[in-house]
């Protein structure tokens, strides 16, 4: 059993249903499950509801469904479960290389085991990179060219998965206008950077990440002054 990305539907039934999902005992449910909705949801237009999570390896989720306002009717409900990114966590962070443009898809990603929410916000579907530059230098990491709102974050690897990282952008980054997010920082010679790249409120799409290393400016000596 591994953690995967799951979408519960209720596409195809013919009444309008409301769909709820729950872990932990039966008769013990609260009031606000984790999970719900009532129709237009990520896997069903109109009246059909559904829902699409980050499913833990070995948890049992309860699904209570049943129709908006009491309304019954025929019910079709399926539970398709696909498999994440390699990357999708951190021991499994893809080595990056200089220049190179990594691409991926992020809709299947999880946030499971990921750190909690970066800076108050919303981080999710976030995969996993690294990288370690051999000398120190000026490192931009840029989300350009992806279809999707990101937001990413990086800590060294003394530091690694700490709540606030010491580089953090949402969008409008140096390196890309608009919703893509970069950073540019200066990384120190030996040190591994883990870098973690979401989108907004959860969203996924197509990823394209890369980071350039710029070597920084030599220092010259002063010519000595003759008396």
């Amino acid at each position: 059993m591994i953690t995967e990305r799951v979408t519960i539907s209720t596409c195809g039934s013919d009444f309008n249903t409301s769909l709820a999902v729950f872990t932990g005992i039966c008769g013990t449910f609260g009031s606000n499950p984790p999970y719900f909705n009532d129709n237009d949801g990520p896997d069903c237009d109109g009246l059909s509801a559904s829902v699409n999570f980050s499913a833990a390896a070995g948890t049992t989720y309860y699904i209570l469904v049943g129709g908006y306002g009491g309304a019954g009717g025929k019910l079709q409900i399926t539970a398709i479960a696909t498999p994440p990114p390699f990357n999708d966590n951190c021991t499994n962070a893809i080595p990056m290389t200089n220049g190179v443009v990594y691409t991926t898809n992020t809709v299947n990603a999880t946030e499971t085991g990921d750190p909690g929410l970066c800076c108050g916000y919303s981080l999710g579907r976030g995969v996993w990179y690294t990288f370690t530059p051999v000398i120190t230098e000026r490192v931009t990491i840029s989300t350009c060219g992806s279809d999707f709102i990101l937001r990413w974050r990086c800590s060294p690897e003394s530091a690694a998965l700490r709540e606030q990282p010491p580089y953090f952008n949402d969008n409008d980054g140096p390196d890309c206008d608009g919703l893509s997010a970069s950073v540019n920082f200066s990384a120190a010679a030996g040190t591994t950077y883990y870098i973690l790249v979401g989108g907004y409120g959860g969203a996924g799409g197509k990823l394209q990440i890369t980071a350039i290393a710029t070597p920084l400016p030599s220092m010259t000596t002063a010519p000595t002054l003759s008396p």
